[in-house]
This record gives structure tokens, sequence and C-alpha cells, in this order.
């Protein structure tokens, strides 16, 4: 397995997926999650939405529906879902080990980020937490309007950098955005290696690929 300082030698650039994997958001979605849902009269289980964290929006609501019976108002559910997100954005955190990354090849690679998020979440987030200029694109599933697993919004990202796929990092935390980082012909680091160290010790470690 190759160390994580030779893949970012040899990447000719870096694309990072953001929930999860930039920013520490989790439970600030799950909580608009749960507002979004709750004109269902359904709670939002926390382990539930725990394991489909890293789905876009429309994937997440197919879920809900398939898991509980019932048909809900989309347009309803996503407008009160993001702005109870926008609301809380002063519980952003970043995730260092990854955003210092981001951070040390800001000018000096081309960087992306590529998420299943909508653009208005991503873009205020990313701007909250002052990193959206360290970015030369940023690609969303309002940009792509194909979830991961499907590689549509890696591939697009490595278009936004000229370049081709397979010359491009992934970092990522979703198994869906693992399968599509791989699916697009990209080397994948699993950011849960990074999480689990801190970020000197990170720096030298194996990339978990996929």
């Amino acid at each position: 397995m190759l160390a994580l300082e030779a893949l970012l030698a040899e990447a000719e650039g870096i694309v990072f997926d953001c929930d999860g994997t930039l920013l520490d958001n989790v439970e600030l979605y799950r909580q608009a999650w749960a507002d979004g849902f709750a004109s269902t009269g359904i709670g939002l289980d926390r382990h539930w939405h725990a394991q489909r964290s890293g789905l876009s929006e429309s994937v997440l609501i197919d879920a809900f529906e398939r898991e509980y019976g019932v048909t809900v108002d989309r347009q309803a559910v996503v407008r009160r879902m993001r702005q109870t997100y926008l609301e809380g954005l002063d519980q952003l955190r970043e995730l260092t080990p990854v955003t210092a990354i981001a951070r040390r090849f800001y000018g000096r690679k081309p960087l992306a980020v590529a998420s299943g998020g909508s653009r208005q979440i991503v873009l205020a987030s990313l701007r909250r937490l002052g990193l959206h200029d360290l970015f030369d694109g940023v690609v969303t599933f309002d940009d792509a309007g194909i979830a991961k697993p499907r590689p549509e919004l890696f591939l697009q990202a490595a278009r936004c950098l000229a370049l081709p796929a397979p010359q491009c990092l992934v970092f990522e935390d979703s198994p869906q955005g693992i399968e599509a980082g791989r699916r697009a012909g990209m080397t994948v680091v699993d950011v849960a290696q990074l999480l689990s160290v801190a970020l000197p010790a990170a720096v030298g470690v194996a990339g978990h690929l996929r």
C-alpha cells in the first residue's frame, strides 16, 4: 500500500468530498433532516441517519419513504431542512486532518470539491469556514444531477481541473463516494484513516485505497 505522501506527490490534482470529509457537519445535517421530516410525524432515528449521512437529498428522501412507507412533500421537506441547516452554520467545524491537506496544496496543485450536497449548502458551508477560495472548482449535485456512487461528480470535477480523471487523488468518507471515485478511475483515500490519528502522524500514514 502506497504511503499518503507518495499518493499526494504523484497526483496532478486533488478532489475532496465536502460533508464528512472537509466538514464535521453530520450532526447539523441530522438536526436539519429531523426538522425537514417533522411534518410526517416520524422522528428521525439517529442510527438510521448516520448510516445514510453521505446521501444526496433526493436519495435520502427515497430511502426515508421506503423505510416508513410514506410519501412526503419533497419541496417542503428540502426547504425546511436547508433552512435549519443554514441557520445552524455556527455549529460547523473543519475536519482539520483533511483541510490541512487542502491548505498545504493550495496554489501548488489544482484542487476541487465534488459533493453530492446542494450547491446552496455546500457553498455556504465552505464560505463560512473560509475554505471556498482554496478550490479551483466546486461541483455539487445541482451541477451534475447524478448522485454518487455514479462517477459523474468526480468526472466533472476532473474536467474543472482540466485533468484526466486517473491523475486525480480523491478524499472521501462515504461508501458510495469511495465507489464513485473508484468508478471514475481515480485513486481514493478513505478519510477515516486520517481522522483516526493526529495530523502530524497522519501525513505519513498509508491511505486506505478502495
